[in-house]
């Protein structure tokens, strides 16, 4: 990769993050990690990521939230969802079903595969 895309992490979760990060940097991602989300909005101004990897269920605000108000303050990049429940988002947020799309550009199950989170992340940098 010649030009470094930052992704931005946010999970709850320590060891996923960690994970997540090591990945990315191995090929040649530039990453920037914060455990909940509303340090990761405060960031993402001067951060300027690609994309934001955001877990959905968090205690502060869920990935849901998140992509909100991260399109509410003006963020144009790419987001990507984490779920170990898939059918999670639509069961603490029925309003979205059918609306996926509008707030998030990908999704990763976890656990993941090293090779399943790069794939997606590509996927997601092409559109």
């Amino acid at each position: 990769m010649t030009d470094k895309k930052r992704i931005m992490l946010v999970d709850d979760e320590d060891g996923i993050r960690r994970v997540a990060a090591s990945v990315l940097a191995r090929h040649g991602y530039e990453t920037m990690d914060f455990n909940n989300a509303q340090d990761a909005l405060g960031a993402w101004h001067g951060y300027k990521p690609d994309v934001v990897l955001t877990d959905f269920r968090m205690p502060d605000m869920d990935g849901y939230q998140l992509s909100e108000r991260l399109i509410f303050d003006g963020y144009r990049g790419k987001k990507v969802l984490m779920s170990g429940n898939p059918g999670e988002l639509y069961e603490r947020h029925p309003e979205v079903r059918g609306l996926f799309d509008a707030y998030f550009d990908g999704f990763i199950q976890k656990p993941f595969a090293s090779n399943a989170l790069l794939a997606e992340l590509e996927r997601v940098l092409s559109l």
